[in-house]
């Protein structure tokens, strides 16, 4: 037990230490985005790279990679939904299509060869 407690503490000062810095933390965030981009996990690099740019907006490193994965990661997105939809599941391909936001709903909707309108409609 005495033997547990100094890693204990050391584990929860760093802890502590780590959530009261942005900079580390965007760091640790920016760097989860790289692995899963390095793994072709578009959306989810993405979606790192988001938070850490949120943390640090003056960092242009957390910018500049937040905003280059945001095509890959609305193509994946594209990409599942036009499977879903080869499929016959027509209401999943349409949440997949709208997962994007407004902002880019019409971009997502126009590149799967659904008009925009009519998604709305559903």
């Amino acid at each position: 037990m005495k033997r547990l407690m100094p890693a204990a503490v050391a584990l929860l000062v760093f802890g502590c230490h780590t959530a009261r810095h942005p900079r580390r933390q965007a760091k640790a965030i920016y760097e989860k985005g790289q692995d899963a981009e390095a793994r072709e996990h578009f959306e989810e690099a993405y979606n790192f790279y988001k938070q850490a740019y949120d943390l640090k907006p003056k960092d242009l490193r957390y910018k500049s990679s937040f905003e280059r994965l945001r095509f890959k990661a609305a193509a994946t997105i594209v990409h599942q939904g036009q499977k879903l939809r080869e499929d016959g599941k027509l209401q999943e391909a349409l949440a997949d299509f709208q997962k994007g936001g407004t902002d880019r709903s019409v971009v997502i909707y126009r590149a799967a060869g659904i008009e925009a309108d009519a998604a709305d409609d559903q």
